[in-house]
């Protein structure tokens, strides 16, 4: 086998192998609506597709969204929204672990209110989020320029790694082919022990 197959071979096989399992790709939300890579905002049919819901409710201030995943976005927010610049920022998210609970998962201390209960069959999803703020010196040219629209070539996901991302778990639970959301916890938040429980 000359050097040219052998290298098309290997390029062949490593496209058709499955990612290994934890290495998810990153899932893109963006705030302004243009560029998710989640073709299903709006319709949780999966878990992941109730979190990409819950962003888009949260992080645009889209409170239709929330109702689709059954969030209180006013409960929590009132009637504050994403500011413009806010939106400006991408965010985006990658699965670490996933299971579904049982009676040993579910902590007596964890309620905080009826609505935030966890049952036995709910999943915990935790995932790593990360912010991809704009380039501030960027942001104030626009700002600053009538002829350029605010924000224009602002953003992007260079700027990543350089925030500090955030270990967030989520329990949801499934009713009639939807997801629903329960609650959220972020770090230390957590009850202890759901993840080292089996």
């Amino acid at each position: 086998m000359t050097g040219r197959m052998l290298a098309v071979a290997v390029a062949m096989i490593s496209f058709v192998l499955p990612a290994p399992a934890g290495a998810q790709e990153f899932r893109v939300f963006d705030p302004m609506g243009k560029q998710d890579t989640s073709r299903c905002i709006g319709d949780p049919r999966t878990p992941l597709c109730a979190l990409d819901t819950f962003y888009a409710c949260l992080f645009r201030g889209d409170i239709g969204r929330c109702d689709k995943v059954g969030y209180d976005y006013k409960a929590v927010y009132g009637d504050n929204v994403p500011s413009p610049y806010a939106k400006l920022a991408y965010k985006r998210f990658r699965e670490i672990s996933r299971k579904t609970l049982g009676a040993a998962n579910i902590p007596s201390n964890s309620i905080k209110a009826a609505t935030t209960q966890w049952w036995p069959g709910d999943i915990a999803i935790r995932i790593y989020l990360e912010g991809c703020p704009p380039y501030d010196q960027c942001v104030m040219r626009t700002l600053n320029d009538p002829s350029l629209p605010y924000g224009e070539g602002c953003r992007g996901l260079h700027r990543c790694t350089e925030f500090p991302g955030h270990d967030v778990t989520f329990i949801l639970r499934e009713a009639s082919g939807r997801w629903r959301y329960i609650a959220h916890y972020y770090g230390d938040d957590l009850p202890p022990g759901l993840w080292k429980r089996k």
